[in-house]
Formats: structure tokens, sequence, C-alpha cells
């Protein structure tokens, strides 16, 4: 994601959704903890319709982001065959 943020000068949720093929839900999660991390920064209602448009911060070109199943998945997750 960050990498997909530093290709650009900015973005906003939607156009990184779109740029690494995965939900924008994931995306305002991720960008979120980027936001706490200090990694990127963020203008508020600034883009196209009153998006929120961020910017990557210079720092470490990858990482990992520690997700939990509530943050991935649309239900709790109960088995490894559910």
């Amino acid at each position: 994601m960050i990498e997909a943020l530093r290709k650009r000068r900015s973005a906003t949720a939607r156009e990184l959704a779109a740029a690494t093929d995965v939900s924008k839900r994931h995306v305002a999660k991720t960008l979120a903890r980027l936001l706490d991390d200090g990694l990127v920064r963020c203008h508020e209602s600034v883009g196209t319709h009153g998006a929120d448009v961020f910017h990557a911060e210079e720092g470490p070109t990858s990482g990992v982001v520690d997700l939990g199943a509530e943050e991935i998945a649309n239900s709790l997750v109960w088995g490894s065959n559910t």
C-alpha cells in the first residue's frame, strides 16, 4: 500500500484500492494504521467529492501490518474448514 502511495504524489482511498486490487475498507484500515505510525499524512475533505487525500511520508519502503481476522474477513472465522 505504501509503495502504491509513493508512486503517486497523493491518492484517495478509492484510488489506492483500485491500484492495489483490494477493498476500499481494507485500504481505509491500513491507512489508519499507517497514519498512527506516522508513515502517511491525510488532508481531510480536499479531494473530489470531499474525499480525504493521503500522502506518503519518508520512511521504510516495506513493512508488515498486523491485521486480525475481523479486519480482513466479512465474518468471523470459526474453524479451518469454514
